[in-house]
Formats: structure tokens, sequence, C-alpha cells
């Protein structure tokens, strides 16, 4: 009878029965390596999953209560500016959509507390890494405008 061999023991006595068993414990170990690893608990962690949009009305009475926002911001109030913009987090890639533009990216958290989120992010096609730091408050998460003086709130849809 020939000698067969896998990773180096011989189961010319067991036989392929246990180099079957063998092989389908290896497979669904890995399975829930992967799964563990790559599925985890990212939602729960990552409070950034999901679909968000613009919140118009909650950031324009955000623009309404500064006094120094400029009057080009407050020109963008007029234009129906806000309430458009729609953004997809994934565990590490987004997708945001703005009148039919969309723009595509990937992300990295840099740290996560219970008032906010720093990731680094970086949109498809491009070299530049971008910094940028979400906050939470109740339902909405909010990005500030440092260079307009205001927040843009979200609401999340899913």
């Amino acid at each position: 009878m020939a000698s067969s061999s896998f990773i180096g023991r011989d189961y010319t006595r067991v036989g392929w029965v246990a180099m079957d068993y063998y092989i389908g414990w290896l497979a669904g170990f890995l399975l829930t390596v992967v799964c563990v690893l790559g599925c985890g608990s990212a939602p729960k962690d990552n409070p950034l999953v999901g679909t968000w949009v613009s919140d118009k009305q909650r950031t324009l009475e955000e623009i309404e209560k500064k006094p120094t926002v400029s009057a080009r911001t407050r020109g963008l109030m007029d234009n129906d500016f806000f309430g458009k913009l729609r953004v997809r987090y994934d565990r590490d890639t987004y997708a945001s959509e703005f009148e039919g533009e969309i723009v595509m990216g990937k992300y990295r958290i840099l740290e996560v507390n219970k008032d906010f989120i720093e990731i680094e992010e970086q949109i498809e096609g491009w070299d530049k890494r971008f910094r940028s730091k979400i906050y939470f408050d109740g339902d909405y998460m909010y990005i500030e405008s440092n260079k307009h003086d205001f927040r843009e709130y979200f609401r999340k849809l899913e």
C-alpha cells in the first residue's frame, strides 16, 4: 500500500477520514478567526457605521445662534445647501453623495471616546490624507467648520 503524506504526517494508518476531519476543523477554525477579526463588532465599536444625512433644520438653527458666522456662510442657507449631503460609513470605507456627485474613500480610526471619533481619511485617487474629528450629540453627529465657525449636523438613517 502506498503511503499518503499531509503536512509531514503519514495518513496510511489513520486513513483519509481523519485527514478530512482535520481539514474540516482547520477550515472552521480559520473561518471563525476571520469572522472575529474581520466582522468583529464594528457597529458597536465604531459609532460612524451606517448612513448619515445632513440635517438642514438642526444645522440652520446652529448657524442662527452664532453671530460670528460670515455673510457668505449665511448665503448658503438661502441657496438650500444644507440637507443634501449623505454619507455611508462602513468599517473602513465611506461614500458620500451630494447632488448626484459621489466621493469614495478609506478611513482609519485614530481615537474613539464618548464625545467624538477622530479619523484619518483618504479620498479615492488622492495621495493626501485628512484628519477629522466627528462629534456626537444624542442621535446626531456633527462636524465643526472652523473656517466658517459653525457645525453641520447629521442624523443617522440606519
